[in-house]
């Protein structure tokens, strides 16, 4: 077998293996991803509960020669539907988290993304293509018995191993911020601030639509006394959309203590739409993109948090889970359950 081929096998198969096993825990992130990406409702349940087997299915179809065509050519048409799929995620500027690894590889995608999965495509397709026109064998007979079995049970050990190091990481990173917040709220301190700008400097002769066409200052969105939460969707960010529902309970629990205001961009019609039915208050339209530039806003969904003195003290938030992380620290700074 070719040397070239049989390194691609393992890469792809390392790949699968390592994403379905990490994904089988986190289906909650999959399904998030899978709303972004703009699947329907009523495949999402079953697509996240199957796509780690599937893949784990496919990881040892590549492994045998019999398997080995079909199963290369459902890898490439899997790997290019989602490259294309990212890409006009980035290209819409939509901030998404795709959860590709899991909870191993969080964070926003790319066009980091988008190149590590156009690579995984092409190595896949030339897998396809050795398969129809070369002879294959499997990897189970290019090495011996014992050699294979071993390194196969070592591989799969070693990646079961890193998955679960890499989550009690998260947890515990997770468990040290609970615990060190909940060290400051009683001392009634709070953390140190990355950064500390004037939202009235900043906001300074902007205004904004209400959607009932009258025009105010930004500066009316907060209100001297009380932090605020502003939070910039697009009417056509599909991640901004999943969110919405969070941000309606977010407003009703944090009533009395925060104002929680929509930032859109897009048309009128859809955002007044997506108001309804989330029973949105406070939805302002910020068309003209000078408040995103002001406020260094570069995708949907951001948030940006200013506090009771008018002062923004931290970097924009992006994305929905370091969102919904912000706000399950506000509530427990807050004491809300």
């Amino acid at each position: 077998m070719n040397i070239f081929i049989l390194i691609l096998r393992a890469v792809i198969i390392g790949v699968l293996l390592v994403s379905g096993i990490a994904k089988i825990p986190d289906r909650k992130g999959s399904e998030e991803a899978m709303v972004g990406f703009g699947v329907p409702k009523s495949l999402i349940p079953l697509g996240a509960l199957l796509l780690p087997w599937i893949e784990i299915v496919l990881a040892i179809g590549l492994l045998f020669a019999p398997t080995l065509p079909w199963a290369a050519l459902v890898v490439t048409a899997m790997f290019a539907v989602f490259t294309l799929a990212v890409a006009r995620v980035v290209l819409a500027r939509e901030n998404l988290d795709c959860h590709c690894f899991g909870q191993l590889d969080t964070g926003p995608v790319s066009w980091i993304t988008v190149g590590r999965n156009t690579c995984l495509t092409l190595a896949s397709a030339a897998i396809f293509w050795w398969a129809q026109y070369r002879e294959s064998t499997s990897i189970w007979h290019e090495l011996t018995w014992l050699r294979t079995g071993v390194g196969l049970t070592v591989i799969l050990l070693a990646v079961m191993a890193w998955v679960i190091w890499k989550q009690r990481q998260t947890v515990q990173m997770l468990t040290d911020q609970i615990v060190e917040l909940q060290a400051l709220v009683p001392a009634g301190r709070v953390p140190k601030p990355a950064v500390e700008q004037s939202f009235a400097h900043l906001a300074a002769d902007h205004t904004l639509h209400k959607l009932d066409g009258t025009t105010v200052p930004v500066t009316d969105v907060h209100t001297k006394g009380k932090p605020s939460l502003l939070v910039f969707v697009s009417s056509h960010c599909r991640a901004c959309i999943a969110i919405m529902p969070n941000i309606g309970e977010w407003q009703q629990q944090f009533g009395d203590v925060m104002r929680i205001a929509v930032l859109g961009v897009g048309m009128q019609d859809e955002l007044q739409l997506l108001t309804d039915e989330h029973a949105l208050r406070e939805v302002y339209l910020a068309q003209d993109g000078e408040m995103q530039k002001a406020l260094a806003v570069k995708a949907t969904p951001t948030s940006i948090l200013v506090d009771h003195d008018g002062f923004i003290r931290q970097a924009p938030t992006l994305g929905t889970d370091s969102i919904r992380r912000l706000m399950d620290d506000l509530k427990l700074q807050a004491g809300i359950a």
